[in-house]
């Protein structure tokens, strides 16, 4: 057949073939890099909704774990405040009987808790956590609590330590369930990085 065909007709028909398989490999080359990255935003989709369902878990974890430690501690807050309470009242620093007279001498702090004394509460009541996760009454623990707190020059009792221990766990709690925001609770890094630091 191809003896009837010149040289030149052999040549552009061989051109011909040439640059037909050069495209059918460009068209090849394009629909595998094609079907590449199909597979690649695939992948990066998959992780992602991975990812995201991983930090969801994170956080119900968190949350699970820090509505157990509030309910715990309303249930044993009668446990923890008798003790306390009584040693704030019983350890006068003179021997006047006189309640006017016995208070400047214990020099009982007010309510308000300055943000340093808050910090210092933070830090160690974390580094106290395990403790507190295993006590079934801690009366104790926040009484040892506040003799660490007043030999680093914070002068609180264990009840004022658990109180406001719980008013800081409780606009934490708010703020995790999204009922307020981060601003709102001027600690939330701290507590946040406190329990995150031990797993919780």
């Amino acid at each position: 057949m191809f003896e009837f065909l010149s040289t030149t007709n052999l040549c552009a028909i061989q051109d011909l073939l040439e640059s037909a398989v050069a495209k059918q490999q460009i068209f090849f080359k394009e629909l595998l890099d094609g079907i590449e990255k199909k597979e690649e935003i695939r992948e990066i989709i998959r992780e992602e909704r991975e990812e995201k369902w991983r930090a969801e878990e994170r956080a119900q974890h968190l949350f699970f774990a820090e509505a157990m430690q509030f309910l715990s501690q309303k249930l044993r807050a009668d446990d923890g405040s008798a003790a306390p309470s009584a040693a704030g009242v019983k350890v006068p620093m003179c021997a006047s009987d006189n309640f006017v007279a016995r208070a400047p001498c214990f020099k009982k702090r007010s309510k308000n808790w300055k943000r340093s004394e808050v910090l210092q509460l933070i830090k160690i009541r974390g580094e106290m956590e395990e403790r507190f996760a295993k006590s079934i009454r801690r009366a104790a623990l926040w009484g040892e609590l506040a003799e660490v707190l007043r030999s680093r020059g914070v002068r609180r009792d264990g009840k004022q330590c658990r109180e406001k221990w719980e008013k800081l766990m409780s606009e934490y709690k708010d703020v995790v369930e999204g009922k307020k925001q981060k601003g709102d609770s001027p600690y939330f890094p701290e507590l946040w990085a406190a329990l995150m630091e031990r797993g919780l």
